[in-house]
């Protein structure tokens, strides 16, 4: 089975909405908000750090298939990062 997502980059959309993650196309990825009880009310500066966070995805998986990719180059130190 292979992965499958929407291409990046991604971004925290501009339009007044809060939390609210794109394309740069504009199609709508993901909506960052409560959805359960929490200790205290999800304020929009965590919204949209949360959305920040979620719009950062395909930039920070292309960094760990790097990392990986040059992590393999050095068998001894793949070893050890794959017994981690």
């Amino acid at each position: 089975m292979s992965a499958q997502w929407t291409p990046g980059p991604w971004q925290v959309a501009e339009d007044g909405s809060i939390g609210t993650v794109e394309t740069v196309s504009g199609t709508t990825i993901a909506q960052a908000m409560q959805v359960k009880p929490l200790p205290h009310d999800m304020t929009q500066v965590e919204r949209r750090a949360n959305a920040r966070l979620i719009a950062a995805a395909p930039d920070l998986l292309a960094a760990l298939i790097e990392a990986r990719d040059e992590l393999r180059r050095e068998p001894e130190m793949w070893e050890f990062i794959s017994h981690i």
